[in-house]
């Protein structure tokens, strides 16, 4: 597996810039309907629906250091059940 680098500008972002459509993390109803279908679900005690909430309130170091983000299988099922329409793997 290649290494991942990633450069100091991009490290310094705000999570909520990089997620893609932020004004749509808004809008989550937390529903907890992503977390449903989330194979990776409660690992860690995290779902889908906790990282929204996470990068919402600007947690971006827990969101970072958390286990949980990188064990995603980025299989999509979160976002293809958020009835908000909000792209979870953007």
């Amino acid at each position: 597996m290649g290494k991942i680098v990633v450069s100091k500008e991009k490290a310094k972002t705000p999570l909520r810039e990089i997620a893609g459509d932020a004004s749509k993390l808004d809008q989550c109803l937390t529903c907890g309907t992503c977390a449903g279908g989330c194979p990776v679900a409660d690992w860690e005690g995290m779902d889908p629906r906790k990282l929204i909430r996470m990068i919402h309130y600007g947690l971006d170091e827990e969101v970072i250091k958390s286990n949980w983000i990188w064990q995603c299988t980025n299989c999509q099922r979160c976002t293809w059940a958020c009835p908000m329409g909000i792209n979870f793997g953007a």
